[in-house]
């Protein structure tokens, strides 16, 4: 009885972790939608911050956001006192909401489908914990 019991609160975790990733991945879907300059506005503010001696920045991002990219990166310009040349690209390998900032000696990177991998690495290994049994591998 014992057993049973920690197998179906095992099963109800599992579940119910499961269902919170669900539901985290359908309002992050959401807001890409809405927004889907929002973390590349994050990432471009944050990197022209500490990017004052750089002679210049390279923003791929996708085509669609990418005249809306421009003019976030080239506001940002004014107020950061990044001074170097801007190129921002449309890449239709960057999905919306992702996107790519390089510059000479260093770069950023923001990928969705690698971070819901991590994020379902962290998940398998939070219930494998729970379990006692190995985690499982994640998709690529």
């Amino acid at each position: 009885m014992s057993a049973s019991i920690d197998q179906a609160s095992q099963t109800n975790l599992r579940e119910a972790v499961e269902l919170a990733a669900s539901i985290g991945r359908k309002l992050a879907a959401n807001l890409l939608s809405q927004q889907p300059t929002a973390e590349l506005e994050a990432l471009i503010t944050e990197c022209m911050a500490n990017l004052e001696d750089v002679p210049h920045l390279v923003i791929r991002c996708h085509p669609e956001v990418a005249d809306a990219v421009r003019e976030i990166a080239a506001g940002n310009m004014t107020t950061s006192g990044f001074t170097g040349r801007l190129v921002v690209m449309g890449d239709p390998e960057q999905k919306p909401g992702d996107g790519r900032l390089e510059w000479v000696d260093g770069g950023l990177v923001r990928d969705i489908n690698a971070i819901s991998q991590s994020i379902d690495e962290r998940i398998n290994a939070y219930l494998a914990s729970r379990s006692g049994t190995p985690p499982q591998e994640t998709e690529q």
